[in-house]
Parts: structure tokens; C-alpha cells; sequence
């Protein structure tokens, strides 16, 4: 079997999120299972490093063949690439299978038309992008980019793969999608996360109190991570724990740092508060051993929640809301806590949790216990397995067909 996967953003450009994380480890642990697997993307990304990668022409990263195609920068945005578009149309047919994981921006377009006219059957993944929630913002230019491009990529997409239920509910049936579907979760990298310093070397590391009650983020500063929210609500903590603790917010700007910095200093919390900027694997995975409770209680559209699964694996109890993916999941194990998006609210849970030590450890253990089902090592298989089910035309049970 031969893989084509169409992403816009690959690996290094981990800055933009848990998404290119998952399909990284996807594409790493195909390449471990010695698949024939290749992809196509563009160099946007704002590592300096990425400029040792060649440009038009195949490289291996982390063991996987992939293409980086140059962008025009006249929408840095749309990604507009035709070096990546002559690719599609010349090469398609080397392949037996596309999986597309591109929205909103040009890498999907000449993709799925280069597959529909070589008779390549494709899976698409929306990762979210077609949630009311996400399609109502900017859904003018939406409704129109969706008409003129997208849904020709929707009908003739063999199969569409969801991450989690909840996505595949807010999804399918809200924008009438006849397509089979089926539910793969994101593969995690578990191993190098359950095997990092304790949480005094962490402290220490990221030079913090280590009798402080620390909160956290890691992810997109992005207005649908529910952020003011927590700003809100630490306002409210703070003063319960007579200022002995601390938040900490790391990850790219995706446009919504400035409004965030200024609630900080307007709630007065500048001095406990900080914003990291993007943090690397290593830096990441000190903040996380470094906190007692998680953030990842966000607004309508998280149709998974890497970050969240991350933390778990490092054994950082999170809170949710019941808009994320893998939230019902957390809550019938008892590995996570769901909160509504109210600051009143969350202090008085926050405030119980943090006062509830053996409640915190049980949640704990039962979250690093519930993380192993997300292990790459499980996960690629049945991706593999959806890949087999397209082409032969089958049903396996195990992916949740619908």
C-alpha cells in the first residue's frame, strides 16, 4: 500500500498545534510499521532550521519521505503553492491511497482534484474545521470558499475520519454529509511522556515557588481555548491562595495574545502570570510536571484535545469542558474534571480540587491509566486498518462505521 498524505503544515512547524503533532506521530509510526508513506506540504512555518530542509524535491524527516513545497506570500494564509499543485496532478497516480487533512487554504484543492481524476480513492479529515462553531466564524467568506471548493472534496471523499464522537455528532448530520465515516482518535507520543522530571526539578527548572499552586496551558493562544475565561477565573483563585500561586500560558500567538495580556494587567495579575511563547517538547513537558491543574476547558470546536491527553500522560489532572472531544471519555473513567465556562464557577471547583489532595491523586492515576488507548503504537493500526477498509470495501467494526 502506497499513502499520499496532503497536510499544509507538517513537522518542525510544531508551533501550530496539537495537529501537526498528530499527524507527525501518525506518518512516524507508519513509517516504524515499514508502510510506504509520503507527504506533501509547505514550508510555512517560523523555525529557523526549517531552512535546512530542500524544497521541491523528497527528504526524509523522522523517517517518513516528505515534500516541502514553497508558499506564495501574497496570502500567507491560503498557503498558495503550485509547485505543491503540479506535484498533486504528476504524481497522484503512484499512489493507492490520499488522506487529506486540509481546509480553508489551496493544499486540498488541486489534492482532491488530482484524486477524483485519477480515480484515487481519498479519506478526509476535517480535525474540527466543519463544527457549527468554526464554520460560523467568518462564514461568509466560509460559505463561499465552501461552495466554490470544499464540498466537491466532501462528496467524492471516500470516507471521512472523525477524531472523536462528538465531533462526528456536531459534524455529519448539521452539514448533511452522505459520506461513510469512522473514528480513529489522535495518535500520542506516550512514552517520552511518562517519563519526565518530577515535579520539584520542574519547579526549579522554570524557577517557581515550589509550595505554589500552579495552573496551566499549553497550546495556540486562539480565542476558541476559552483564555479569558481562565484569566477570569484565576482572578478569582488568586486571592484564595493569598497570591501563592501562579499561571502559566504557553504557546504560539494565533492573534489573541494582546487582548489576553491586557485582561492580565486589568484583572492585576501581571506579577502572576506568565505567557512563555512557543515551547519546545523538553520545556513543554517541564511546565506540565510543574502544574497541579490543566486548562482545557475550551469553547465550542475542540474536536479532540492533544494538549489535554499530554497532560494527562504526564499526570496533570485537566479541566474540561464538555465541548472538547475526549471530555466524556475523562469523565466515565473519572481522569478529568468538566466545567461550564462560568469564572463564578470554576473558582469554587478549582478552590475544592486544590484543598482535595487525594482526589487530585486519584484523578491522576486514572488519567494515566485511561491515556494508554491514544498510545501511537495502538492508534496507527487502525488508521492502517481504515486505510485497508477504503480500498477493499469493507466494514470493520472496531472503526465505528457509520
Amino acid at each position: 500500500m502506497k499513502i499520499l498524505h496532503v497536510t499544509p503544515h507538517y513537522e518542525p512547524a510544531f508551533e501550530l498545534g496539537g495537529i501537526v503533532r498528530s499527524i507527525s506521530q501518525l506518518c512516524r509510526e507508519l513509517a516504524r510499521l515499514n508502510i510506504d508513506v509520503t507527504v506533501f506540504t509547505t514550508n510555512n512555518n517560523r523555525y529557523e532550521n526549517f531552512r535546512h530542509y530542500p524544497l521541491n524535491q523528497e527528504t526524509v524527516v523522522n523517517g517518513v519521505k516528505v515534500w516541502f513545497f514553497d508558499t506564495k506570500l501574497f496570502n500567507r494564509k491560503f498557503l498558495y503553492s503550485p509547485e505543491l499543485g503540479r506535484a498533486c496532478y504528476e504524481k497522484m497516480q503512484q499512489f493507492d491511497i490520499l488522506h487529506l487533512t486540509s481546509f480553508w487554504c489551496y493544499p486540498g484543492i488541486p489534492a482532491g482534484k488530482a484524486a477524483r481524476n485519477s480515480g484515487i480513492p481519498y479519506i478526509l479529515s476535517p480535525r474540527g474545521t466543519l463544527v457549527p462553531y468554526c464554520l460560523n466564524n467568518g462564514w461568509l467568506k466560509k460559505k463561499f470558499y465552501l461552495n466554490l471548493f470544499e464540498k466537491k472534496n466532501i462528496s467524492a471523499a471516500s470516507a471521512v475520519h472523525y477524531t472523536t464522537e462528538l465531533e462526528r455528532e456536531t459534524t455529519h448530520g448539521h452539514n448533511r454529509l452522505i459520506n461513510p465515516s469512522f473514528v480513529v482518535p489522535n495518535p500520542v507520543d506516550i512514552e517520552n511522556l511518562t517519563s519526565l522530571p518530577s515535579k520539584e526539578e520542574a519547579r526549579k527548572y522554570l524557577d517557581l515557588p515550589q509550595d505554589a499552586k500552579v495552573i496551566s496551558f499549553v497550546g495556540r493562544l486562539n480565542r476558541r481555548k476559552a483564555l479569558d475565561v481562565l484569566v477570569q477565573s484565576f482572578a478569582g483563585v488568586a486571592p484564595q491562595l493569598d497570591n501563592n500561586c501562579c499561571l502559566l500560558m504557553a504557546g504560539h500567538d494565533d492573534g489573541y495574545g494582546i487582548r489576553l495580556q491586557k485582561l492580565v494587567k486589568k484583572k492585576g495579575l501581571a506579577n502572576k502570570v506568565r505567557f512563555m511563547g512557543f515551547v519546545d517538547a523538553k520545556k513543554r513537558g517541564f511546565i506540565l510536571r510543574a502544574s497541579d491543574l490543566f486548562w482545557f476547558a475550551t469553547y465550542p470546536g475542540e474536536n479532540f484535545g492533544h494538549a489535554a491527553v499530554e497532560a494527562m500522560a504526564a499526570g496533570i489532572p485537566v479541566l474540561f469542558s464538555e465541548n472538547v472531544g475526549i471530555s466524556e471519555d475523562a469523565v466515565q473513567n473519572e481522569a478529568g474534571i468538566v466545567v461550564n465556562l462560568n469564572p463564578d464557577e470554576i473558582v469554587k471547583k478549582v478552590m475544592g480540587l486544590l484543598s482535595d489532595k487525594e482526589k487530585l491523586n486519584s484523578i491522576s492515576m486514572n488519567a494515566q491509566q485511561l491515556i494508554f488507548k491514544y498510545d501511537a503504537t495502538k492508534i496507527t493500526p487502525l488508521m492502517l486498518t481504515a486505510y485497508e477498509d477504503v480500498l477493499r470495501g469493507s466494514r470493520s467494526p472496531e472503526l465505528r462505521w457509520r
